[in-house]
C-alpha cells in the first residue's frame, strides 16, 4: 500500500467512525421504529456503500471485518425499510 493509499484509508476510516456509522445507526433505529427512508436516505446509503468499497487496509482481515459489519447494517436497514414501505402501502390501500 502506498503512502497516499494509507492516508486515504485513514481518512475514510475516520469518516466512517465519526460520520457514517453514527448516521447509519440512527437510520437503523428509525426504520426499526417503523419509519420509512426518503430519497435523501437512499442516496446516502448508496454513497456510503460506494465509499466502503473504496476502503483499503493493510490488513485484509480488518477490511473484510469492517465490510461484513457494514454489509449486515445496510441489509438490516434496507430490509426493514422495505417492510415498512410495504406495510404503509397495505395500510393506505385499505
Amino acid at each position: 500500500m502506498t503512502r497516499r493509499e494509507a492516508g486515504l484509508t485513514l481518512v475514510l476510516m475516520d469518516r466512517l467512525r465519526t460520520q457514517r456509522l453514527p448516521r447509519l445507526q440512527a437510520m437503523h433505529a428509525r426504520v426499526t421504529a417503523g419509519d420509512c427512508l426518503d430519497a435523501h436516505d437512499l442516496r446516502y446509503l448508496c454513497v456510503s456503500l460506494e465509499e466502503t468499497q473504496r476502503m483499503k487496509s493493510p490488513s485484509i482481515d480488518t477490511r473484510e471485518a469492517i465490510r461484513a459489519v457494514l454489509a449486515r447494517l445496510y441489509h438490516e436497514i434496507t430490509t426493514q425499510a422495505l417492510s415498512n414501505e410495504q406495510a404503509r402501502f397495505r395500510h393506505a390501500a385499505h
